[in-house]
C-alpha cells in the first residue's frame, strides 16, 4: 500500500486563471484539469493571483480547501526569508494537524507580527511590501494590515493521510 499526502503546494508563477511551472509552462488551467486532480485535496499555491479564478473553480471541483494570493506574490530579495517564512506557517500548523482556519490564522498572525517588527524598526517599505502594500497613513502614523493569502472552501479542513 501506499501512503498518499492530501496536500499539494506548488511555488510558481500564477495568473487569475491559472498555475505556471519551470519556463511559464501551465500546469493547471482553470476549465482544462480534471476534477479527479483536486477532489478532497488541499492546494496552496504559492504564486501570484491565483485565488481570483483557480481557487474557486478548484473549490467548485472538490477542493477541500484552497490558500492562495488573490495578488501579486511579490517580495524584497533581501528579506525572502520573512516572506516565505510567513507563508509557510500554513503547511507547518497542517502538518500539526490543526485545521485549515487555524493554519489560515497561524499565516495571518505571522505576517502581522513581522508587519508590526518592521514598523518599529523604521522599514515602512517592507512592512509595506508584506501587507501588500494596505498600509495606511493617519494622524497616529502608519499602520499595516496585511492582505496576505485567502483560504477558500472548508476551514475545519485537516491534513490526512490516505492508504491505498
Amino acid at each position: 500500500m501506499e501512503c498518499l499526502l492530501k496536500l499539494w503546494e506548488p511555488v510558481g508563477h500564477g495568473e487569475a486563471d491559472k498555475y505556471k511551472g519551470d519556463f511559464n509552462n501551465e500546469i493547471m488551467v482553470v476549465g482544462q484539469y480534471d476534477a479527479e486532480e483536486v477532489r478532497g485535496k488541499i492546494y496552496h499555491f504559492v504564486s501570484c493571483q491565483t485565488a481570483k479564478a483557480l481557487g474557486p473553480d478548484a473549490i467548485r471541483k472538490g477542493c477541500r480547501a484552497y490558500f492562495g494570493y488573490d495578488q501579486d506574490f511579490a517580495f524584497c530579495p533581501e528579506h525572502a526569508d520573512v516572506f516565505f517564512q510567513c507563508d509557510s506557517q500554513i503547511d507547518l500548523a497542517l502538518a500539526q494537524g490543526r485545521t485549515a482556519g487555524d493554519a489560515h490564522q497561524q499565516a495571518i498572525d505571522k505576517y502581522n507580527d513581522y508587519i508590526a517588527a518592521f514598523m518599529a524598526a523604521g522599514d515602512s517599505i517592507t512592512a509595506a511590501a508584506l501587507g501588500g502594500v494596505a498600509l495606511q497613513g493617519g494622524k497616529g502614523g502608519i499602520s499595516g494590515t496585511v492582505f496576505a493569502v485567502l483560504l477558500l472552501g472548508d476551514v475545519f479542513s485537516e491534513l490526512s493521510l490516505r492508504r491505498e
